[in-house]
């Protein structure tokens, strides 16, 4: 299991720089994501089984509302990074939804699928940081929203 305390590394590597260089939109996904792990970390506990041969419907439900909650990050973002967060995350959403309709589906795909995902938002989240970082020093501000 060296693959989840190399996740967690990274995972807190990434919102890390988000949470002391990155903008308003950069903390909140952040926030997000590590809101999410949290959760799902204590579903697998609570869980009986863990060979992926089921759905995870405790997963899918916390994969939804980070989808909703990421996708209303986009939407008032004024970049263009939480796109991509939101379009990496619909693949474990769908991949739930997968697995309901095709029980006998292959549990490695549905295993990478949900868990891969993770790496990089992760990763984007941290270079969304930087490039934040990059356009204070170079223009002065840097809006993470936008103001009607």
């Amino acid at each position: 299991m060296w693959h989840i305390g190399a996740f967690l590394i990274w995972l807190t590597m990434c919102c890390g720089l988000a949470a002391l260089v990155g903008g308003a939109a950069e903390r909140r996904a952040a926030a997000l994501l590590v809101l999410a792990y949290v959760a799902s970390f204590i579903a697998a506990r609570i869980r009986a089984h863990s060979q992926y041969t089921a759905v995870y419907y405790d997963a899918w439900i916390i994969d939804l509302l980070l989808l909703i909650a990421l996708y209303v990050l986009a939407i008032r973002s004024t970049r263009f990074w939480p796109m991509w967060l939101v379009a990496i995350h619909v693949l474990a959403v769908i991949a739930h939804l997968l697995r309901v309709i095709d029980p006998l589906m292959m549990f490695e795909g549905y295993y990478g699928i949900i868990n891969l995902a993770g790496w990089p938002m992760a990763g984007i989240v941290g270079i969304a940081a930087f490039r934040h970082r990059y356009r204070v020093r170079r223009f002065g501000s840097d809006p993470s929203f936008a103001t009607f």
